[in-house]
């Protein structure tokens, strides 16, 4: 039986959507093991919810510059009122949202004009850089994950351009903006796309589609330039959340998260990274390529607002950003396959021969000591974590409310203790009652705090996670021993 073209491409396209499927799995599988537990900011966040943070408590606008989200942390309270601290229901919410915003992403790369196994192939390398994996699996950036899921559904609906399509695209926007802070750029970006469809669109058209986002955005606009002067004007000096708005902060913040996205670590690698990105934009410019320039305008307003705080840099922040990025690089492929190739069957074996050398790219560096070494950190955290859990639950019924915690830690870091400090304590009693320090040594600890009045108790946290309560005898007597 002859196979048509049509059918050998319909069949490497399925073939590809399944590599990508279990290649973006292989990615994040891992999170889901048994005997791992909640860390970091996944318990901070937690103890915000001591004072009452519910749905009551979401304002329309934010009262603060930065980390007022309340969409993000009333989603991390339902999780927890539903499954506690068990960690991998939570994480399979996450994955979920994650797999929402690969779908979403998939309609708005075909809507740009992205072929669909390019599209499904930019969404491999989404699905599978580290920068992914570890936030889609970090319950405390939920913020990251539904913010890009209500951007890209505001897009979405928006760019179908359907009746009742503005009040939805709207609604989304106004969920993206209490998730995080980035999504204050969606109403500049819905203008790129208006003027991307149409460069010359009459001023009444676009009224029509933009005109409640635009108001919705000028308030916002306000209230965060107020914000963000009365910021800078109470922020410390050495204080990481210091803001430096001016070019040099951010060039120096986009070579660094550029690199980072395509997980290159040695200074040759990154400049190769950088400049390779630099000329796919030029390329972009020469074109005149439309949606390829406004992805990568996308990109790079997604990132700024971090890209102005040099103090603090983290993989989650390239989460969203680095998709439009994607996008950027897929289009600039499908125009220069279509202009260096005019017959079709070639430019496809073409295409699909690109196709293969970046999944075999994907396969390699899943097994590179890069990113092991990433998911083994995490998951070594959290097994630790699960094991200071046990013993910090077996000790809490013999601890007076409204004590202080002393904790000689020099064996180790005490990940789970460390937000707050000791928030988890807080959070199994499910209000504010226990305040911690950490020390070198009992006796210093105990000289340090010594007009801190009853009631106060000594642990000892050692590196495999677990903790222990001496008499306090012994502990005032002589630093433990090992």
């Amino acid at each position: 039986m002859r196979i048509t073209f049509r059918k050998t491409v319909l069949l490497m396209e399925l073939l590809t959507t399944a590599v990508c499927l279990a290649l973006c799995w292989k990615a994040v599988s891992w999170a889901l093991q048994p005997g791992l537990f909640m860390m970091m900011d996944e318990i901070s966040n937690l103890h915000r919810f001591l004072n009452g943070v519910t749905w009551s408590g979401v304002t329309i606008l934010p009262h603060y510059a930065y980390n007022d989200r309340p969409v993000g942390f009333v989603f991390e309270r339902w999780m927890f009122d539903v499954f506690g601290f068990d960690y991998r229901p939570q994480v399979i919410g996450m994955l979920l949202i994650h797999l929402a915003n690969m779908v979403l992403a998939f309609i708005i790369f075909r809507r740009f004009g992205v072929s669909v196994l390019l599209s499904v192939t930019a969404l491999c390398v989404f699905g599978t850089l580290a920068t992914t994996a570890e936030t889609v699996t970090y319950i405390g950036a939920n913020f990251d994950v539904l913010c890009l899921f209500f951007m890209l559904a505001s897009m979405a609906v928006f760019l179908f351009d359907k009746p009742g399509a503005a009040p939805v695209s709207v609604a989304f926007f106004l969920l993206a903006l209490r998730s995080k802070e980035f999504a204050i750029v969606l109403p500049v970006l819905l203008l790129g796309i208006v003027y991307c469809e149409n460069p010359k669109p009459r001023t009444a058209q676009v009224l029509r589609r933009l005109w409640i986002h635009l108001l919705i955005w000028a308030v916002f606009l306000f209230k965060y330039a107020w914000l963000i002067r009365r910021l800078i004007s109470e922020t410390t000096p050495g204080n990481p959340y210091m803001i430096h708005a001016n070019f040099k902060t951010v060039l120096t913040s986009l070579s660094y998260y550029i690199p980072l996205i395509f997980h290159a670590e040695a200074p040759r690698a990154k400049w190769t990274v950088l400049i390779v990105t630099l000329a796919v934009v030029g390329y972009a410019v020469c074109r005149l390529h439309r949606w390829a320039l406004w992805a990568f305008a996308a990109f790079v307003l997604t990132i700024l607002p971090v890209s102005i705080i040099p103090g603090i840099r983290y993989s989650f922040y390239a989460y969203a950003p680095q998709l439009f990025l994607l996008l950027a690089v897929a289009l600039v492929i499908e125009d220069v396959l279509t202009l260096a190739i005019k017959n079709e069957r070639n430019r496809w074996l073409a295409l699909t021969a690109t196709v293969v050398v970046v999944m075999t790219s994907v396969v390699s560096f899943q097994r590179t000591p890069y990113f092991r070494n990433r998911v083994n950190w995490a998951v070594e955290v959290r097994r630790v974590s699960a094991v200071t859990a046990t013993d910090a639950s077996k000790l809490l019924p013999g601890i007076t409310p409204d004590s202080w915690l002393f904790i000689y830690s020099a064996e180790g870091t005490p990940w789970l203790l460390l937000p707050g400090p000791c928030d988890f304590f807080n959070v199994l009693e499910r209000r504010p009652s226990f305040n911690c320090v950490f020390g070198g040594s009992l006796d210093e600890i105990q000289k340090r705090y010594k007009d801190h009045g009853p009631p106060k108790y000594f642990m000892i946290y050692s590196n495999d996670g677990s903790l222990r309560m001496p008499s306090v005898t012994s502990a005032l007597a002589r630093q433990p021993t090992y």
